[in-house]
C-alpha cells in the first residue's frame, strides 16, 4: 500500500533530517562555519547519507537492483537538492539575514516532496511495494 510507503519514506525524513539539522548547528554554533550556505552543504551530504541507506532498506525494501545504480541515481538527485537546499538556506540566512534555523524549515518542506517523487520514480523505481 502507498500510505504504508509514504509513512516509512516520512520516518526516513525525519532520522536524516535531524541527523541534518544536528550537523547544521554544530557547523554553525561551534565550528562556525561561514557561510551558512556552506554549512548546510556539509551537513546535508551526512543527511543524504542516512537517507540512502534508510530509504534502500526501509522504506522501498529496494535490493534487487544494484547497489552502485541506486547510489549514481540517489547521488544525482541528493547533490541537485543540497545545492537548492544551500542555495535557498543561503537567500534566507546570508541574503536576507533571517534566521537560519526558520529558514532551515521552510526550504526542507519544500525539498521533502520533490525528493520523494525522485526517490520513488527515480531512484528506487520498481520498488513500489507497501
Amino acid at each position: 500500500m502507498r500510505t504504508a510507503v509514504l509513512g516509512r519514506y516520512l520516518v526516513c525524513g525525519a532520522v536524516a533530517t535531524g541527523c541534518h539539522f544536528l550537523v547544521l548547528a554544530v557547523c554553525v554554533e561551534i565550528v562556525q562555519v561561514r557561510p551558512i550556505g556552506l554549512a548546510n552543504l556539509i551537513a546535508a551530504a551526512c543527511g543524504a547519507l542516512v537517507a540512502f541507506l534508510g530509504n534502500r532498506y526501509y522504506t522501498f525494501n529496494s535490493r534487487e537492483e544494484s547497489l552502485v545504480d541506486q547510489l549514481a541515481r540517489f547521488a544525482l538527485l541528493y547533490a541537485t537538492g543540497a545545492l537548492w537546499h544551500a542555495g535557498g538556506l543561503y537567500v534566507w540566512s546570508d541574503l536576507n539575514r533571517w534566521d537560519y534555523r526558520a529558514g532551515f524549515i521552510v526550504v526542507t518542506s519544500v525539498q521533502v516532496i520533490a525528493i520523494y517523487f525522485g526517490n520513488r520514480f527515480f531512484v528506487f523505481r520498481g520498488a513500489h511495494r507497501g
